[in-house]
């Protein structure tokens, strides 16, 4: 007999257990993706030299330490270099477009080729093809549909 009250004392004591543990076939559980704690806003400012004309543009994107270090110059390299193998009128655009009061360079980890414009003030940049062969390319194809206000430009 003291056999079966031990069982039945056990028995109790599992379900009680069970009960304030949640073992609750509704609850659902779901994987939160954690933000990354290094993954922050960073912003520089780059002086360009076009032609000898100055203009400084704000470099800006929500990165990681390790992808942001030395980015503001390797973005500063493409605009140079795209606007040095411009000529003309597409020279006086980039001039045009990099001049509008509050003009940014958005670098970005978004799902497009090259870049996106949405409007005339502000570019957004693929960080993972800026060491493409053809950016400069981009960023006049780019520069031409900002100041022909083509939206939503996409390259």
């Amino acid at each position: 007999m003291k056999n079966w009250k031990q069982y039945t004392l056990i028995v109790f004591m599992a379900l009680l257990v069970f009960t304030f543990i949640g073992c609750d076939p509704e609850i659902k559980y779901v994987d939160k993706e954690v933000p990354d704690p290094t993954l922050i806003f960073r912003e520089a400012t780059i002086n360009l030299d076009l032609n000898g004309t100055a203009r400084t543009v704000r470099v800006e994107g929500t990165l990681l330490a390790t992808e942001w270090n030395g980015l503001a110059d390797k973005v500063k390299t493409a605009i140079q270099n795209a606007y040095s193998t411009t000529g003309g009128s597409m020279a006086g655009n980039f001039e045009d477009v990099l001049n509008r009061t509050g003009f940014t360079l958005v670098v970005t980890k978004e799902d497009y080729p090259f870049y996106r414009a949405n409007h005339g003030f502000t570019l957004y940049l693929n960080i993972n093809k800026l060491n493409d062969a053809d950016w400069s390319e981009k960023i006049i194809e780019a520069m031409a549909k900002m100041i022909s206000n083509s939206y939503p430009a996409i390259g």
